[in-house]
């Protein structure tokens, strides 16, 4: 007689369809990202500090991460800094997000604000190997066999984010030797498309490694005028810059238990290669016409194809604890080694120091799977902080010639879980995630002329969970 057993763990989409699924919505995603950062800075940012190398440096995650970048991971959850946190995924997870931010720039007694948004992040993690090995122990005098399993694995994932920003809009005015006046502007950003990969080797090592590419495209335009005796006269200096390159980072994570306390240890190193960029350059001569700029003379047409440049290494530490299924307290630090990095042709003779940041964050309700037992998955609760001493330096006149620009962020978040039954009674779980934060960047000491910029940011995310990519098995 021949029987039919199905595995628990089925698609309830076909492969194909769920293939094509994915590949077009990446393919959306990418179109709106190369559309965005090409037209308005990724229109997320609009900070005088964003003309500087590649942007205004972006550190996106998820937002059930919190502030664990390194050590977060779970049956749903990973870190885009650490590849190793993929090592606990169990189902196939999608996450999108997206936010809108309002901000006020001021400097030397002058503000103005800003309103802006777009794409956080998409991201498709998925199960590709798990295997159990099983230990049997039969207590001798009750008879009860014990079974202990240890569990290895690999999972893998797509991301789709924001590497940089780059959006501003500033004048700077001189009166010597002579009355001029010369305005910036600019746009675009660096975006990144990453492979993510885990081992885990049993229940206490995961380590990761991921490869992306990094694509995108930087504008920059600076117009000088100054007045003559019957117009005004212009020079107008327009580059573009195209970037292409790879990205790599290698990271563990180590997990275990003490009593009721939960560890987790995570590291990751994060380098750069194989970075070029191709440069168009116009500059010419305009003139004031109907209330029009008009082009009189080119002075300067260029361009330079694929001239070689590096961005800085970085690493991360972190650990978090958790006591049992109520509490988990995060502690991360993160350095990048600006002040060793050379010089970007398109960026020359800035200078940078290293940038460091450290975090700390608390989550209620930790966990993102509904404990056995319970009939309701609680709510997560998510707060924290950080602070961050950034790249950017300034010469002054104060007691120590320079003037650092700090970054102070705060958040408050939950999460709305979404429990749905599978044919089998498996419980998955999807999150609609909310998520606020207030950032203030401030020269250090105060200087009134360096600008200070304050931003809400309201982010709102989706991550479903599934079991897509399993085979059926048949006895």
């Amino acid at each position: 007689m021949l029987s039919l057993k199905l595995n628990p763990f089925l698609p309830t989409v076909s492969r194909k369809a769920t293939f094509q699924f994915t590949l077009s919505l990446f393919a959306l995603l990418y179109a709106l990202q190369t559309s965005a950062q090409s037209t308005t800075g990724q229109n997320q940012t609009l900070s005088p500090y964003s003309n500087f190398g590649i942007g205004e440096w972006s550190s996106t995650n998820f937002l059930q991460i919190a502030g664990a970048n390194q050590t977060r991971s779970g049956a749903y959850t990973y870190s885009l800094a650490n590849p190793a946190t993929l090592g606990n995924l169990y189902y196939t997870t999608l996450d999108m997000g997206a936010r809108a931010n309002t901000g006020t720039l001021s400097a030397n007694d002058q503000s103005r604000t800003f309103n802006g948004g777009g794409i956080s992040y998409v991201s498709l993690a998925f199960r590709t190997w798990n295997y159990y090995k099983r230990k049997v122990t039969r207590d001798s005098l009750n008879k009860i066999k014990t079974y202990k399993s240890t569990r290895f694995a690999t999972n893998s994932a797509l991301t789709l984010k924001p590497l940089s920003g780059m959006g501003y809009q500033y004048a700077i005015n001189n009166t010597s030797p002579f009355p001029s006046k010369t305005t910036h502007s600019g746009g675009g950003g660096v975006n990144l498309l990453e492979s993510s990969h885990a081992l885990r080797l049993g229940n206490t090592l995961s380590l990761g490694y991921s490869a992306g590419w990094v694509f995108g495209t930087l504008i920059d335009q600076s117009l000088f005028y100054i007045p003559d005796s019957t117009n005004f006269r212009y020079v107008e200096d327009y580059r573009t810059v195209q970037v292409r390159g790879m990205q790599q980072k290698a990271g563990l994570l180590l997990n275990f238990k003490t009593d009721t306390l939960y560890h987790s240890i995570g590291a990751s190193l994060q380098w750069f290669n194989s970075l070029n960029g191709s440069q168009d350059r116009l500059v010419r001569s305009m003139y004031l016409a109907g209330g029009y700029l008009n082009p009189e003379d080119t002075i300067l047409k260029s361009s330079l194809y694929k001239q070689p440049f590096t961005l800085p290494l970085a690493f991360g530490l972190g650990y978090s604890v958790r006591y049992k299924q109520k509490l988990t307290l995060n502690v991360d630090y993160k350095k990048q080694l600006w002040s060793s990095n050379s010089s970007m042709f398109f960026d020359a003779n800035r200078t940078y120091v290293d940038r460091s940041e450290a975090g700390i964050s608390l989550i209620i309700n930790p966990l993102d799977s509904r404990a056995s037992g319970k009939k309701k998955m609680p709510w997560p609760i998510r707060l924290g902080a950080s602070n961050a001493n950034t790249q950017y330096q300034f010469n002054g006149s104060n007691p120590t010639g320079i003037y650092n620009i700090n970054e102070q962020r705060a958040f408050i978040g939950v999460g709305i879980p979404f429990v749905r039954r599978y044919f089998d009674n498996t419980a998955l779980v999807s999150m609609v995630n909310l998520q606020i934060d207030y950032l203030k960047r401030s020269p250090k000491p105060f200087n009134n002329s360096l600008a200070t910029e304050e931003y809400l940011n309201f982010t709102i995310a989706v991550q479903l969970g599934d079991v897509w990519f399993q085979r059926r098995k048949f006895d």
